[in-house]
């Protein structure tokens, strides 16, 4: 049923670029789509060196020094807390994606 949250941003995105049926409602014109697809795909490559260094930064403030041997171990609250923060981002960027305005 919510298939669609774990797809990620990127058809939302690509979605208000392409437009719908209403050619009013693109967001790039005819000539710039090549390039907003390109800045859209960059953009989102560059997002996962500072999303996961955040996410291993939360499980080292939330986990002591809990060690079996050489492994760290981690428990379910700590994966529940530290990756709490994609669904976070993924209702900011779709209430920032209503905010565009169509040309």
């Amino acid at each position: 049923m919510f298939v669609g949250l774990a797809m990620g941003l990127m058809p939302i995105t690509l979605g208000r670029l392409l437009g719908s049926k209403n050619p009013h409602a693109e967001l790039a014109p005819k000539s710039a789509v090549s390039i907003s697809i390109g800045f859209t795909n960059t953009l989102t490559m560059c997002t996962a060196p500072i999303i996961q260094p955040l996410i291993g930064y939360i499980f080292n403030w939330l986990t002591p020094d809990i060690h079996l041997g050489i492994i760290e171990t981690y428990s379910l609250h700590n994966f529940r807390v530290a990756l709490s923060i994609l669904p976070i981002l993924f209702f900011v960027a779709i209430f920032f994606s209503f905010k565009i305005r169509p040309r």
